[in-house]
């Protein structure tokens, strides 16, 4: 377990010493109170996103070009929970209140973000129609919800949950789990600038067996979509789609013989290829994040490779600087690799936070948390 030490650098920002609890390496850095710095990464303090009152759950985070959208469920006017967005500047000053995106009395579940070039698409599962449906909202990086109802993205007899979003240059990427009849399959639509549907809808998993949790990045060939599968055992697969045609369906894994259980991946688009990170769990032997690169191209894949990273569950994933950054829980922890994931500085701990998401400005990475029942971003500068 690492020993985190804040140290205020001259920047303005937090150095945090990831070292082991024997000590660990380092030079001395001078009149700095007997501290060592290990990790070269630089965070800021936490950050408010989210006002006061909130009770804040799973925050969302992207990028405009000029400033950061984050949206989260939030329980402040009931139980069932709503959707609320904040517009924060690239230094992280929060721009105006808490907006309130949705206003209705059903249930509204975990969002997802991303910017088309001109405004952000906001994805939500919300029961409103009787079971869950993906709902949306366009908003203006300054926090301007645009008027009308929120596009209906999904309609069908079963629940549709677990978005995951991104935007290709013409068109969004969308892809979610059903849930149509015994079993959940992982499914895939493009939607216009505007938020309209472009049929067709594809069933990406098509196995007829437990899919859960996908992930998306965009591609110079299309959008690639990974998701962990019960078919033959547990596995990672991953698709690439474009245009709504499904190029390739490949597995990927496991690292380790007798891997009982495989967990929610995490993929990004690193400029040459795919990182996609996910969790395997041998039989009788602890958990640990799994990591391959995969050519976008032909889906051809490198082997993969256990990170070292003890007990995580849901892994999140972007790159700065020609760089992969990981959020995993417990920690939750940030842990910088380089795009072919080998270990470049020190894991970072984000203290008391948890549910992260992740996102960069192809210089820093944003992390937003939710940590006593507030949404807080961290950046943090390779």
């Amino acid at each position: 377990m690492g020993v985190l030490i804040p140290v205020l650098a001259a920047c303005g920002r937090i150095n945090f010493d990831a070292r082991s609890d024997g000590g660990g390496g380092g030079g001395d850095s001078g009149d700095d109170g007997g501290i060592t710095v290990d990790a070269r990464s630089q965070v800021t303090p936490p950050l408010p996103v989210s006002d006061t009152q909130s009770v804040a759950s799973c925050p969302a985070i992207a990028w405009s070009g000029v400033r950061w959208g984050v949206a989260w469920v939030d329980r402040r006017d009931s139980t069932a929970g709503e959707i609320y967005f904040a517009a924060l500047d690239a230094n992280g000053t929060k721009i105006g209140v808490d907006v309130r995106v949705t206003n209705d009395v059903a249930a509204t579940l975990c969002p997802a973000i991303t910017w088309n070039g001109t405004r952000f698409l906001v994805v939500f599962p919300d029961e409103r129609v009787g079971n869950f449906e993906i709902f949306g909202a366009l908003i203006s990086d300054l926090g301007v919800v645009e008027a009308g109802t929120p596009p209906r993205l999904t309609s069908d007899n079963g629940d549709s949950t677990q978005p995951t979003l991104g935007w290709n240059g013409t068109t969004f990427d969308l892809a979610w789990r059903d849930v149509r009849g015994v079993n959940s399959e992982v499914h895939y639509v493009r939607a216009s600038g505007a938020g309209v549907v472009l049929p067709p809808e594809v069933t990406v998993s098509q196995t007829g067996v437990f899919v859960n949790v996908a992930a998306l990045a965009e591609t110079p060939w299309g959008a690639a979509v990974a998701w962990y599968d019960d078919s033959n055992g547990t596995l990672l697969r991953l698709s690439l789609l474009s245009n709504s045609i499904e190029q390739y369906d490949v597995s990927l894994g496991p690292a380790t013989t007798g891997t009982g259980f495989t967990g929610p991946p995490a993929i990004a688009w690193t400029g040459s290829q795919l990182a996609v990170a996910w969790i395997e769990e041998p039989v009788s032997q602890s958990r640990d994040l799994v990591f391959a690169n995969v050519d976008a191209a032909s889906g051809v894949a490198s082997s993969p490779v256990p990170l070292g990273v003890s007990g995580p569950t849901k892994p999140v994933a972007a790159v700065a600087g020609g760089l992969l950054g990981l959020v995993q829980q417990p920690g939750p922890r940030f842990v910088l690799r380089s795009t072919n994931g080998q270990p470049v500085d020190a894991p970072i701990t984000l203290t008391q936070a948890a549910e992260t998401s992740i996102s960069s400005d192809d210089t820093r990475f944003a992390i937003a948390a939710t940590r006593a029942s507030q949404v807080q971003l961290y950046l943090i500068t390779p």
